[in-house]
Parts: structure tokens; C-alpha cells; sequence
């Protein structure tokens, strides 16, 4: 109840400069609420369109202006059901309408975060020089020169993966994933590869594997990726991994 006055106060222009900082700082760091937020504000939209708020003002005057008897009670409020019962058809219509637009590029698009290094300080040349040409966004030429090198690092495999996902070569950055986790013994990027196998497995289409690794990630307290990953986007995964018979 109380995350919903705040969504209406924050959509209705009733909090002051310094709560809507906070509260949109809250939403950054909260997935299910910026769903909450957004399907509040979709949902709005939805009924000014069809119109369903003049209707039920419409009703109101009328009943005011009429007030009768009992019975005539009783005949507003029967109106009332029916125009919150369409109401619902009309919400239920567009939440699914909206999941069903859903396909893996736009999933990805709408809820994948990019990857930005944190800045480091490295005295060898190589792990500068990787870090450099990610930083660049020389993708194409990072896949080339991890080949070169003998014993890559934790890092250079976790950022060459990143490159082939940002290039959406998933099965490469799957393989370069994977590679990063078996050479990363002080589990440095331990979260980061947990939550970019799960999109890289989206963008191979396995939605079934994805959810159930998405899904383990989000109940992963710890991780703090988790909090990227909302109720709404494991329900369209879960659409998809259905629509495809997973």
C-alpha cells in the first residue's frame, strides 16, 4: 500500500524536488518497483485512451444530480462493477498484449545492462591494453588478440566475453563466459558471469535454461545484480520459453 501512494504521488507531480530524487534513486536500485512504476504509468495511459475515466465521471454526476432511493443505488453500483469489470478486461488485455510483443532482442534491449568496467590500476601492459580497446569499444578486435595470448587472465576472457555479447556473437561469449568462471579462482567476477551467461543464453533463444538461471540469480541475495532482474521480465521469459515450447 505504501509503494502504491508513492508511485501515484510520484505520477500525479505531488512530490517535491528532493523525494523525487530518492524515490527514482530507489526505483535504480529496485526492479519490481520501476515495474510497478512503469505499468502504473502504462496502465494510465491505457484508460485515458479508452476513455473509461469520462465514462465513470460521467456516472457520477449523473448519480449525484439523480439521488433516489435505494433502488436507484443499487442501479449505479451494478454500473460501477461493470465499468471496473472492463476495466480489468482493458488492463488484462494490455499487460498480456504487452508480453507478447516480447522476443529476444527486445528483451535484452529492454532490461540488459552493458557492461562498464570499474576503473583499475594494472602496472602490465596487456591487461591495460584490454582494458583500453573494451573501453574503446574495439570489440571485433579483442576476439582476435585473445587468441594471441597464451594464459589469458580471468579479466581478459570476462571482457573479451563482453565484447562477443555486445556483438551478439552469444555462443562465443557463452564459451569466453565460461572460460573466465574456470580461471577466475578468486571469484572477482563471479557475479558478473552469472548474470551475463543468463542474457547470453536469451540471446540464444534457450528461454527455458535462461529463466531458471535468471531466476537463481534474482533469489541470490547476495549478488547484487539481482535487483536488475524483475517479477515482469522472468514472466516474459517464461512467455517466451512457453510460446517455444521449452
Amino acid at each position: 500500500m505504501e509503494n502504491l501512494e508513492k508511485i501515484e504521488q510520484y505520477l500525479d507531480g505531488e512530490m517535491n524536488q528532493e523525494e523525487i530524487k530518492a524515490f527514482e534513486k530507489e526505483m535504480g536500485e529496485n526492479a519490481d518497483l520501476a515495474e510497478e512504476v512503469s505499468l502504473m504509468r502504462l496502465t494510465r495511459d491505457a484508460i485515458k485512451s479508452a476513455g473509461i475515466r469520462e465514462i465513470v465521471t460521467s456516472h457520477q454526476q449523473e448519480y449525484l444530480s439523480q439521488r433516489k432511493p435505494a433502488a436507484r443505488q443499487i442501479s449505479f453500483n451494478t454500473r460501477i462493477i461493470r465499468i471496473a469489470a472492463s476495466i480489468l478486461v482493458i488492463f488484462s488485455f494490455w499487460g498480456f498484449y504487452q508480453i507478447a510483443q516480447t522476443n529476444s532482442e527486445s528483451l535484452r534491449a529492454d532490461y540488459g545492462i552493458s557492461y562498464r568496467q570499474p576503473v583499475l590500476r594494472s602496472t602490465e601492459a596487456e591487461q591495460k591494453a584490454f582494458r583500453e580497446q573494451y573501453k574503446k569499444g574495439n570489440f571485433g578486435q579483442l576476439l582476435k588478440d585473445i587468441s594471441t595470448i597464451k594464459n589469458p587472465t580471468a579479466e581478459q576472457y570476462f571482457l573479451t566475453a563482453m565484447a562477443a555479447y555486445e556483438l551478439k556473437d552469444f555462443n562465443q561469449s557463452i564459451t569466453l563466459l565460461k572460460e573466465a568462471s574456470d580461471v577466475d579462482s578468486r571469484e572477482i567476477y563471479e557475479n558478473e558471469i552469472s548474470y551475463y551467461t543468463g542474457l547470453s543464453l536469451i540471446g540464444q533463444e534457450k528461454y527455458k535454461e535462461a529463466y531458471d538461471h535468471l531466476k537463481a540469480v534474482k533469489e541470490d541475495t547476495e549478488n547484487p545484480y539481482s535487483k536488475s532482474i524483475s517479477n515482469g521480465f522472468l514472466l516474459k521469459l517464461r512467455y517466451l520459453a512457453f510460446t517455444k515450447g521449452d
